[in-house]
């Protein structure tokens, strides 16, 4: 994972892609895995190769996914960025066009955290679009001026161990989902938490 979180503003809710998931929960707890292979399920049937669907070398994709996750018990997993950041759930940019948003939030799950699910995930079938600050846009190419967060969940039926990878996150806590908004950062992410406590009402 190599994603930043930003200051954002609400901007637009747009439908996100819909897509079948498939099944108990896993952490491999101890090393940091060094690599991480997975399917790119492609979304854009251009008849192009994945190669030319990829951004310039050193860009960033300006889309992205959150994922929520929270066991059955009413927690929910927060991660804080490497040196006293700010406390997030998991999110992740998308490292191709060519990479679904499903198979992106599976990977940035087990990249930031070291844990494997299969049951218990939902797509909320909903994207939310945000600006990125100008002192940021570097990282993305010419132009672009926003990203698209997909919303996802994945419900536990109890706490799993966490592995975190140091270079994005140094702590991690679960936390009551009735009061974890209080220490969100990011609008997107409270909006999301918000909404998967009142469903569960």
């Amino acid at each position: 994972s190599r994603c930043h979180r930003f200051p954002q503003d609400p901007k637009s809710i747009v439908p996100a892609y819909q897509r079948a998931w498939g099944s108990g929960c896993r952490s491999d707890a101890g090393t940091w895995p060094a690599a991480f292979e997975h399917g790119t399920d492609r979304r854009h049937d251009s008849g192009l190769s994945p190669s030319l669907l990829r951004p310039p070398s050193g860009f960033k994709e300006p889309e992205s996914v959150l994922v929520v996750l929270y066991t059955d018990s009413g927690e929910t997993l927060l991660l804080q960025r490497t040196g006293g950041g700010f406390w997030q759930s998991v999110t992740g940019s998308l490292q191709s066009p060519a990479e679904a948003p499903e198979a992106a939030a599976r990977r940035e799950l087990y990249e930031e955290t070291g844990i494997e699910a299969g049951r218990g995930w939902r797509n909320h079938h909903l994207a939310q679009r945000f600006y990125i600050l100008p002192e940021y846009r570097y990282r993305y190419g010419p132009g672009v001026t926003e990203n698209l967060e997909h919303v996802f969940s994945l419900r536990l039926p109890e706490r799993c161990e966490v592995t975190l990878n140091p270079a994005e996150h140094d702590r991690s806590r679960w936390e009551r989902l009735s009061s974890a908004t209080e220490s969100l950062w990011s609008w997107t992410n409270r909006a999301a938490l918000a909404q998967i406590v009142r469903e569960l009402v």
